[in-house]
């Protein structure tokens, strides 16, 4: 049996500014999802996505109410509620690795040690015990700095 699948022309392709015209205009006369989907030769999902990506967008670039963006948009508060919320936890973590990074970065400069060679130590992970080992060691290359200027040390 052959299970070849047959997928929309425009998936995964990128969205031009006319599309979007359409896509909300169709939104406005309530057209169903999965009619727009074939219209714009792309799966309900993409749509979907879509229409959250742009809620997102009217939220945080335009400054829109929820009520407008969910009159543009054909979405629910709850569905916009949560793809705000999604996108600003993508960011704080995006955030946090870059901070982390950096701290890293500042350490290798200032000891030449790379701690992201340690076994023990996996930037990439969720893991918060490598982000307070990161802090500590952060906070004592501080205090060590502090130490020297206090005493007038010559050697860090």
């Amino acid at each position: 049996m052959n299970n070849l699948t047959i997928y929309p022309s425009n998936i995964g392709k990128p969205w031009s500014e006319e599309e979007i015209i359409q896509l909300l205009k169709e939104v406005q006369k309530k057209i169903p999802i999965d009619e727009i989907a074939i219209l714009h030769k792309r799966t309900y999902g993409g749509i979907h996505a879509r229409l959250k990506h742009l809620a997102i967008e009217y939220h945080y670039n335009d400054k829109r109410p929820i009520e407008q963006i969910m009159k543009f948009t054909g979405l629910s508060e709850v569905d916009i509620k949560d793809s705000i919320r999604r996108h600003k936890q993508k960011i704080e973590k995006q955030t946090q690795q870059e901070e982390q990074e950096k701290k890293i970065e500042t350490i290798k400069k200032e000891t030449g040690h790379d701690i992201r060679d340690d076994s023990c130590f996996s930037p990439n992970s969720n893991d918060d015990i490598n982000i307070k080992i990161l802090n500590v060691l952060y906070d004592i290359k501080h205090l060590m700095e502090d130490i020297h200027k206090h005493f007038g040390c010559a050697n860090k």
